[in-house]
Protein backbone atom coordinates (compact mmCIF):
# COMPACT_ATOMS: atom_id res chain seq x y z
CA UNK A 1 0.00 0.00 0.00
CA UNK A 2 1.43 3.35 -1.03
CA UNK A 3 -0.04 6.65 0.11
CA UNK A 4 -0.24 9.62 -2.25
CA UNK A 5 0.92 12.06 0.45
CA UNK A 6 4.55 12.35 1.49
CA UNK A 7 3.94 12.56 5.24
CA UNK A 8 1.61 10.49 7.43
CA UNK A 9 0.64 11.70 10.91
CA UNK A 10 -1.76 9.01 12.15
CA UNK A 11 -3.44 5.74 11.18
CA UNK A 12 -6.63 3.98 12.16
CA UNK A 13 -8.30 0.66 11.45
CA UNK A 14 -12.05 0.12 11.43
CA UNK A 15 -12.99 -2.54 14.01
CA UNK A 16 -15.95 -3.60 11.85
CA UNK A 17 -14.57 -4.16 8.36
CA UNK A 18 -10.79 -3.64 8.64
CA UNK A 19 -10.58 -0.54 6.44
CA UNK A 20 -7.21 1.16 7.02
CA UNK A 21 -7.06 4.96 7.04
CA UNK A 22 -4.07 7.29 7.19
CA UNK A 23 -4.19 10.97 8.18
CA UNK A 24 -1.71 12.93 6.10
CA UNK A 25 0.28 16.14 6.31
CA UNK A 26 -1.48 17.16 3.10
CA UNK A 27 -4.77 17.40 5.04
CA UNK A 28 -6.35 14.24 3.65
CA UNK A 29 -7.49 10.90 5.00
CA UNK A 30 -6.45 8.14 2.59
CA UNK A 31 -8.33 4.84 2.93
CA UNK A 32 -7.05 1.39 1.90
CA UNK A 33 -8.49 -2.10 1.75
CA UNK A 34 -5.75 -4.29 3.30
CA UNK A 35 -7.14 -7.43 1.62
CA UNK A 36 -6.41 -6.05 -1.85
CA UNK A 37 -3.68 -3.59 -0.78
CA UNK A 38 -5.41 -0.98 -2.92
CA UNK A 39 -6.55 2.59 -2.20
CA UNK A 40 -10.35 2.81 -1.95
CA UNK A 41 -10.94 6.49 -1.26
CA UNK A 42 -9.71 9.81 0.01
CA UNK A 43 -11.30 12.57 2.10
CA UNK A 44 -10.19 16.20 1.76
CA UNK A 45 -10.29 17.18 5.44
CA UNK A 46 -8.33 20.41 5.86
CA UNK A 47 -5.60 22.64 4.44
CA UNK A 48 -2.28 21.00 3.74
CA UNK A 49 0.97 21.19 5.63
CA UNK A 50 2.45 24.62 5.12
CA UNK A 51 4.27 24.44 8.43
CA UNK A 52 5.87 21.02 7.89
CA UNK A 53 5.55 17.85 9.99
CA UNK A 54 2.64 17.62 12.40
CA UNK A 55 0.32 19.67 10.18
CA UNK A 56 -2.76 18.47 8.30
CA UNK A 57 -4.74 15.61 9.86
CA UNK A 58 -3.31 14.83 13.31
CA UNK A 59 -5.80 12.28 14.72
CA UNK A 60 -8.45 9.92 13.41
CA UNK A 61 -10.77 7.23 14.73
CA UNK A 62 -13.49 4.99 13.29
CA UNK A 63 -16.74 4.58 15.21
CA UNK A 64 -17.64 1.02 16.32
CA UNK A 65 -20.09 0.56 13.41
CA UNK A 66 -17.33 1.31 10.92
CA UNK A 67 -19.55 3.71 8.96
CA UNK A 68 -18.17 6.96 10.41
CA UNK A 69 -14.68 8.31 10.85
CA UNK A 70 -13.67 11.31 12.96
CA UNK A 71 -10.65 13.31 11.80
CA UNK A 72 -8.94 16.03 13.83
CA UNK A 73 -6.60 18.58 12.34
CA UNK A 74 -3.68 20.80 13.31
CA UNK A 75 -5.99 23.80 13.85
CA UNK A 76 -8.10 22.06 16.52
CA UNK A 77 -11.11 21.16 14.38
CA UNK A 78 -12.77 17.73 14.41
CA UNK A 79 -14.84 16.59 11.45
CA UNK A 80 -17.04 13.48 11.43
CA UNK A 81 -17.61 11.83 8.06
CA UNK A 82 -20.03 9.17 6.90
CA UNK A 83 -17.80 6.99 4.71
CA UNK A 84 -20.40 7.17 1.93
CA UNK A 85 -19.98 10.95 1.59
CA UNK A 86 -17.12 13.40 1.11
CA UNK A 87 -18.85 16.09 3.19
CA UNK A 88 -18.59 16.08 6.98
CA UNK A 89 -21.79 15.31 8.86
CA UNK A 90 -20.53 17.37 11.79
CA UNK A 91 -17.73 19.87 12.49
CA UNK A 92 -16.55 20.68 16.03
CA UNK A 93 -14.00 23.44 16.69
CA UNK A 94 -12.03 23.23 19.96
CA UNK A 95 -11.49 27.02 19.75
CA UNK A 96 -7.85 26.92 20.97
CA UNK A 97 -6.15 26.53 17.58
CA UNK A 98 -3.93 23.70 18.83
CA UNK A 99 -3.66 20.29 17.12
CA UNK A 100 -6.08 17.51 18.03
CA UNK A 101 -3.94 14.84 19.73
CA UNK A 102 -6.55 12.11 20.26
CA UNK A 103 -10.06 11.05 19.26
CA UNK A 104 -12.16 8.31 20.80
CA UNK A 105 -15.73 7.07 20.56
CA UNK A 106 -17.11 6.37 24.03
CA UNK A 107 -20.20 4.55 25.26
CA UNK A 108 -21.53 6.13 28.46
CA UNK A 109 -23.00 4.19 31.39
CA UNK A 110 -26.53 4.87 30.06
CA UNK A 111 -25.60 3.46 26.62
CA UNK A 112 -25.40 6.79 24.81
CA UNK A 113 -22.56 7.28 22.34
CA UNK A 114 -20.18 10.25 22.64
CA UNK A 115 -17.01 11.55 21.02
CA UNK A 116 -14.02 12.38 23.22
CA UNK A 117 -11.70 14.79 21.42
CA UNK A 118 -8.48 16.08 22.94
CA UNK A 119 -6.08 18.85 22.11
CA UNK A 120 -3.09 20.00 24.21
CA UNK A 121 -5.31 22.03 26.57
CA UNK A 122 -8.73 20.40 26.86
CA UNK A 123 -10.64 17.13 26.68
CA UNK A 124 -14.10 17.64 25.18
CA UNK A 125 -16.89 15.09 25.45
CA UNK A 126 -19.73 15.72 23.00
CA UNK A 127 -22.60 14.20 21.03
CA UNK A 128 -21.48 13.02 17.56
CA UNK A 129 -24.87 13.76 15.96
CA UNK A 130 -25.85 17.15 17.35
CA UNK A 131 -22.41 18.40 18.40
CA UNK A 132 -23.82 19.37 21.81
CA UNK A 133 -21.20 19.51 24.54
CA UNK A 134 -21.56 17.03 27.36
CA UNK A 135 -18.57 18.20 29.37
CA UNK A 136 -14.98 19.36 29.06
CA UNK A 137 -11.93 18.91 31.27
CA UNK A 138 -8.98 21.33 31.42
CA UNK A 139 -6.31 19.76 33.63
CA UNK A 140 -3.96 22.76 33.53
CA UNK A 141 -1.03 20.84 32.03
CA UNK A 142 -0.21 19.92 28.43
CA UNK A 143 -2.09 16.74 27.41
CA UNK A 144 -0.29 14.08 25.33
CA UNK A 145 -2.85 11.25 25.32
CA UNK A 146 -6.13 10.09 26.87
CA UNK A 147 -7.41 6.67 27.87
CA UNK A 148 -11.12 6.26 28.64
CA UNK A 149 -13.07 3.16 29.68
CA UNK A 150 -16.47 2.45 28.12
CA UNK A 151 -19.54 2.44 30.35
CA UNK A 152 -17.64 4.35 33.08
CA UNK A 153 -16.54 7.90 33.68
CA UNK A 154 -12.90 6.93 34.17
CA UNK A 155 -10.46 9.03 32.15
CA UNK A 156 -6.68 8.76 32.48
CA UNK A 157 -4.44 11.34 30.84
CA UNK A 158 -0.76 11.36 29.94
CA UNK A 159 0.47 14.91 30.53
CA UNK A 160 3.60 17.03 30.63
CA UNK A 161 3.94 17.29 34.41
CA UNK A 162 6.58 16.06 36.82
CA UNK A 163 4.27 14.88 39.58
CA UNK A 164 1.83 12.13 38.59
CA UNK A 165 -1.77 12.67 39.65
CA UNK A 166 -1.01 15.15 42.39
CA UNK A 167 -3.62 17.77 43.23
CA UNK A 168 -2.52 20.08 46.07
CA UNK A 169 -4.97 20.63 48.90
CA UNK A 170 -6.18 24.17 49.53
Amino acid sequence: MVAKADGLNCVGVSPMHGLLAAGTEAGTVECFDPRTRAPVGQLEVCAGARGGPGQGVTALRFDPSGMHVAAGDHEGVVRIYDLRSSRPVHVKDHMYGTPIVDLKYHTAADGSRRVVSTDRRVIKVWDPVSGANYTSVEPGQEINDVCIWDRTGLIITAMEHRVLGYIPES
